[in-house]
């Protein structure tokens, strides 16, 4: 896990199982060969739309084309 908050978490995993159940909501994958060693960097944002919703987005930031990437809204 790289970013937490009380509905849900944004990070890394190696890409070796299945979705370890922790949770019955949804989830987003992006497939990168990442390399041991590499800086990894993740954002993630939250946006309140009324008093009871608010829109989390998780970002990634792509080495190769150094620009942020959303992964999932």
């Amino acid at each position: 896990m790289a970013c937490g908050w009380h509905r849900g978490y944004f990070g890394m995993q190696v890409n070796s199982g299945s979705f370890g159940n922790e949770g019955t909501g949804g989830h987003s994958h992006l497939n990168y060969p990442w390399k041991t060693g590499e800086k990894q960097r993740f954002l993630v944002t939250a946006e309140p739309v009324d008093p009871t919703h608010t829109i989390f987005a998780g970002y990634y930031f792509h080495p190769e084309k150094k620009k942020w990437m959303l992964i999932s809204s």
